[in-house]
This record gives structure tokens, sequence and C-alpha cells, in this order.
């Protein structure tokens, strides 16, 4: 299992994670994104301004404070995201020994930020917020206005699992008149390791400017393996004076009782589902899945982290006709969703078994559009690691019915999923990815039992229509290899055609391996496992203390724990 990653915005991977660097890289070159206006091109404007010098704590210019170094000044548009794709109403860079600034200003009130200089050696500027925000009334003539930067509060509170300190959860802070600004971020429990708030940029605890409105736009619960007691503020907070700790309290979910642990493959099932980490409506019961790692030597604890897992999200998909398809876990936001955001599992109940020493047997009930699914998962036999999903298709509708069933995943194999490659194998049975540069692990899915009918990889510039997901499923879209990119996949069976009550199988088989022998070992061994399961049923005389657990799951509500987004991130 990688252990370079840490965890970044679902939100970044919700955040999708991002190591440190990264997310340096991000945070201090953002302005950049919609250019620096120079003093020239200020002069040539013609327009009021806004203008005035930077100050340190004791009144005087604010690189007698922090030594060099490059500011960035910045007027946030608070209309960004709502009316207007321009985030930046101005913005001018400030290299010491300067410490003027000068920007074209409308009349009314701007939002004036100043983002000081985080270097390669770390920062120089103590107990100063990295970012520090001002309101200023502007009239029709411009404003004269100095910014005064002063020592800031440190940000209290700890990010807990069962009473410990936990390491690497991500917390995020916004502006709270515009959440698409941010103003700090960082990790639990990375110095010290007692949970507190470390700083992107390494400094511990956090330290927010004094009397400014913020908001989290993170949320604790995407830890894997977890269920959110008590989390951040759900709206916006004054600090110090409304809020001045945070803290994120965690305990075990129960989803691990029933996840996939028996060989290096870890997998939580949840109801069309694989991996469980994106499942929002089932956290409030049982708790964040683990997803899909690997290797993860039997008996040891899974990886907490978001980046922990393989898969970010993945699941059953099932195409109806040319323009619907039932989806086991939300793809909205990688695919143009529509009607077709998740519309199966929703109603799942669940009953698992542990088959004493050969791991668990994991069965899931739930329905929709007049199919009833069984899903049932079986750990794979030592010394191979796979986790076998059979999925059993019930027509329950008065007429006949015809549909492709398969798999959609986003696989991101290490820390950078922008080098992954994608390939099929075995016929378009067995699809992987495996990162171009980093771990060499090999990790994918392999469709067994139904005639092969689609494989398309696609990257995350590309948002399939349900249109061209059926075609995907049926293989009327195909695309077998690809990369490097950040890579999704469409695999499919059938066409199946089923009279009232009749049923239909579908096996889905994750598979992985350190390289490419040990995948394909792994895969022939899975293949040969199904060929061997007449019927899946748990024969519990070979058990040696079988444990059965039945479950319901609520209705969904359409409230949802946490908002994941794996790309997106404030200004």
């Amino acid at each position: 299992m990688p252990t370079n990653r840490v965890a970044g915005g679902m939100l970044a991977h919700a955040l999708r994670s991002a190591a440190p660097l990264l997310a340096v890289l991000w945070l201090a070159c953002a302005p950049d994104e919609t250019g620096v206006l120079s003093p020239q091109s200020l002069a040539r404007s013609g327009s009021p301004t806004i203008a005035g010098k930077v100050l340190g704590p004791d009144g005087s210019g604010i690189c007698k404070t922090i030594g060099s170094g490059t500011m960035v000044v910045q007027l946030l548009n608070p209309e960004f995201g709502s009316t207007s794709d321009v985030p930046f109403l101005g913005a001018q860079e400030l290299r010491c020994p300067r410490n003027n600034y000068s920007l074209p200003v409308a009349a009314g009130t701007a939002h004036l930020r100043v983002t000081l200089p985080v270097g390669t050696t770390g920062p120089t500027f103590g107990d100063l917020p990295w970012r520090h925000l001002e309101d200023v009334e502007v009239g029709d003539a411009g404003a004269d206005h100095d910014v005064n930067i002063v020592a800031g509060t440190q940000v209290g509170g700890t990010a807990t699992v069962d009473g410990k300190p936990i390491q690497g959860v991500f917390l995020q802070l916004a502006y709270d008149f515009n959440g698409n600004f941010g103003a700090t971020n960082g990790l639990s429990d990375t110095l010290p390791p007692t949970g507190n708030w470390t700083e992107f940029f390494g400094r511990a605890p956090m330290i927010l400017q004094n009397g400014v409105r913020y908001s989290t736009i993170s949320t604790c619960s995407s830890m894997l393996g977890t269920r959110l007691v008590a989390g951040f503020p759900g709206g916006g907070f004054e600090f110090p004076t409304e809020v001045n700790a945070l803290n994120c309290v965690l305990e075990t979910g129960a989803a691990t009782r029933f996840s996939h642990t028996f060989t290096r493959v870890v997998v939580t099932p949840m109801p069309g589902d694989i991996g469980g980490s994106f499942s929002p409506d089932f956290f409030d019961r049982y708790g964040v899945g683990w997803g899909v790692q690997f290797p993860i030597s039997p008996g040891a604890p899974p990886g907490r982290d978001p980046s922990e897992t393989h898969l970010f999200l993945g699941g059953l998909l099932i195409a109806l006709d040319p323009d619907t398809v039932l989806a086991g876990v939300d793809v909205g936001g990688e695919m143009e969703c529509g009607f077709t955001c998740r519309r199966l599992g929703l109603n799942g109940t669940v009953k698992f078994t542990s088959m004493g020493g050969t791991g668990r047997q994991v069965t899931w009930s739930y329905s929709g559009e007049a199919l009833e699914v069984t899903q049932t998962s079986v750990d794979g036999r030592r010394p191979y690691d796979y986790v076998l999903f059979r999925f059993s298709i019930r027509n329950t509708s008065r007429g006949t019915r015809t549909f492709h069933a398969g798999f959609f995943g986003d696989w991101d194999i290490d820390a950078d999923a922008l080098e992954d490659l994608g390939f099929t194998d075995l016929g378009g049975k067995l699809m992987y990815l495996v990162s171009q540069a980093e771990t060499g692990f090999h990790v994918g899915t392999m469709l067994l039992g139904p005639p092969i009918s689609g494989n398309y990889f696609f990257s995350g510039a590309e948002f399939p229509s349900s249109f061209d997901q059926v075609q995907a499923l049926s293989g009327g879209l195909r695309r077998e290899t690809a990369g490097p990119a950040d890579l999704r996949y469409i695999q499919g069976a059938g066409p199946f055609t089923l009279r009232r009550g009749q049923q239909r199988d579908v096996w889905i088989a994750v598979v992985a391996g350190e390289d490419k022998s040990q995948l394909l070992a792994n895969a022939a061994a899975a293949q040969a496992d199904v060929a061997g399961k007449a019927n899946i049923a748990v024969q519990a005389d070979g058990a040696t203390s079988p444990t059965t657990m039945t479950q319901s799951a609520p209705a969904a509500s359409g409230a949802r724990s946490r908002s994941i987004c794996k790309d997106c991130k404030p200004r």
C-alpha cells in the first residue's frame, strides 16, 4: 500500500488526496490563474483605485516582519460561482522590499485579501495568519487603505477515532461570504502526534485571523472505516468569538464488520457500491467503507486515509434502454447524471456471515425499476488476491425486459492519478489500471459468466451521457486501452432478455497483483472459483464459529453526511 499519500480535499479526492507539496503549489499559486496586474496596466486603466501599504504588527512595512518573499494582493469577487466565473476583480504581486499596492476598484464593498509567502524552507511570518482578509467600503473616487496584518489565534480541537488521536484528517477553511475562496487548510496529527491541526506548510497548530467569519468546506466523515459522531460546524462562524476549536469525533464504522479482509485485497461491499467509500446515504448507519486496498497483510489494519483506497468510486450499472441507466453508486460528478444518479441500493438490507477461517459472505438485497438484485460477495481463496461479487438480477415487471449490466469505476492506483494507464485482457473479461511511474500495482475487475459486451476507458475530462453509458455497456463505444490520465472505465455484459420472474447472474471479481503476472494468476484463480460455485450459499458445516447478522438499511432521506468532489478546490 502506498504510504506517501495524504488526504486532500473529498475534496480534493472530497474531496481527493494530494501530496503536501502539491497542496502548497496550488494554494500559493492560485492567483496566477487570472494573471497579475502590473503597475503599468493599472496606470493605463484610468479606473478609481484602492491603494495603500501592507503593514506588519508594529505598523511598519510587512517586509520588516517577513524579511523577503512575494505576497499576493487580491480583490475577491463575491459573485464568483453564482453569477460570474471570474474569481478575482484584481490581483497584484508585491515582492519585498516593496509593500505598497494599487488595484482598480468599483464603488461598494471590496473584499481585499493578502496572501503571505510560503518559501521552500517554510514560512517566516510566525504567528501571522497565512491569509488576511479585510472588507473595505469604497466610494466612487476609490479608497486609500493600509492593510495591517497582526497576530492571529491558534485553532484548537482534535481529530479522534474511538477517543484516540488520528492522523491525516483534512481540514479546509473558506470565507463565509463565499465558500469558493479558501483561507487555509491542513491535516490532523502531523506535528506533533496529538490530533491537533497542522497547517499545510507545516505550522502547528493552525492559525487564523481574528474577527473573520469562516466556514469549513471539508468534512471529517471521509476517513475510511469510520462513522461520524460529531464533526465541523454546519454553518459559518466568527473566529474565535463564536468558534475557537474544531473537533472531528469519529468511531469505527459498522461496515468494517462486514468488509472482506481475508486476502490481501480489502473490499467493503455496500449495496450496488463496491468499496463503500462513496455511499453517503449509508454513512450515518454503517460509516465509510474501506474502499479497495491492496496489498494489506491479512490481519493488519487497513488504512483510514481516503488516499489509501485504489477505487475512488465504483459499482453496478444496468442499462435498461438506449437512454436509461440504473447506477448502484452516485456517479453524478463524473458522468452526465440527470435521472441516472444512484437508483439502486438505497432500499438495501444486509445479512453477513463469518465463515470461520475462509472470510465472510455478505448479502445485500435491493430493488429498483421492477428489478430485484441480490448481491452476494465472498472473500477469495488464499494465497490468491481477489474478492467475488455475484449480482443476481430478477425481472419483476409484468413483461419481458432486455438489458446490459456491468461495472463503472474510477480507479486511482497511486499518489498521482493523472499518470495511470488502462488495459484490457482475457478477451475483455479483465480491465485494470497500473501507475505509469510509481509502485507497479495492477488493480481492476474481472467480469465473469455472461458474454462480455463492452470495454470503455475514459478520462476525467470526459462526462459520458446516459446514451453514451448505454453504448459503453453494450459495446457501441469501445476503448480498450488509455492513459496516462485520471481514468475511469465501464465494463459491460449481455444482453440479457428475461421474462417475468426470470433471473440472471453477473459475476464481478475485484482482482489485484503486484505485477501483471501476479494479477493474471489471481484472475485465473477467481475464474476457477466462479466455475466451481454452482451455488454460493454458505455451507455452515465447515465454519468453525459462524455468526450471522441481519440489518435493514433506512430509506434514503436525501440527506447526505458529506459532499465529495474529486477535483474541485477553492481559489
